[in-house]
């Protein structure tokens, strides 16, 4: 898939299907990531409000967040691994500048809220281990670990050599912390949003799935 534009393809993998079943829908609402009003009729994001230059709508609330970030192994839009679905999501763009391209992790000090777009504190940055991190909702802590568990096997045989590992140096196609994301993958299982997402990019874009999400129970059996 292009990079340039896979907003297209967030029209199906990220919208709120609950809320917009119709799939020629134009404009659904949308199932953002480091968001907390997904389900408040008031605060819901549509599909029109993804940040880009060619957008003529505002304000613009969301964007294309590489969970791996894509300074970390990848940073050439043309590979592979940029514009892969499984470690890509609608995100909450103010959520996603906080994020910037930090590891996450479970903050121990230093800890600083962030507000989305709703006003509402969705994330924090702070401390572990001597490491600036991003520390997301409890509610979105299975999914980012599941893309971080998905990315590791999927690419990191290639050129990118991407590695998860409990060390805090963060760089060179590592990612720390493995033991955190095991444990977030344990305790926040795969929800419907996520199954429909997982089944959505086997069938109509990349033929590919997420086997974490399948199969849960398999990290531990790889990782540990």
């Amino acid at each position: 898939m292009s990079y340039d534009n896979l907003e297209q393809c967030m029209l199906y993998t990220d919208r709120n299907w609950d809320v917009s079943p119709d799939e020629n829908d134009p404009n659904p609402v949308m199932h953002l990531l480091y968001y907390t009003k997904n389900d408040d009729p008031s605060m819901r994001q549509t599909w029109n409000k993804y940040h880009s230059s060619n957008n003529p709508v505002s304000p613009q609330m969301w964007d294309k967040e590489h969970i791996w970030a894509k300074s970390n192994g990848f940073p050439s839009k043309g590979s592979m691994p940029y514009s892969d679905l499984h470690h890509l999501r609608a995100s909450d763009m103010k959520n996603n500048n906080s994020r910037s391209s930090y590891p996450f992790g479970e903050i121990t000090s230093g800890g600083k809220n962030i507000s989305d777009f709703s006003g509402t504190v969705s994330g924090r940055t702070g401390s572990c281990n001597g490491t600036t991190i991003y520390e997301p909702l409890d509610e979105d802590k299975g999914d980012v670990a599941r893309a971080f568990l998905y990315m590791a096997p999927r690419h990191g045989e290639e050129s990118f050599a991407l590695t998860l590992t409990d060390g805090k140096d963060s760089s060179g196609g590592k990612w720390g912390f493995l033991s955190t994301l095991l444990k977030w993958n344990r305790e926040n299982l795969p929800d419907e949003f996520e199954i429909r997402r997982n089944n959505i990019i086997y069938e109509k874009y990349q033929h590919n799935r997420n086997p974490f999400i399948d199969h849960p129970e398999y990290a531990d059996r790889i990782y540990l």
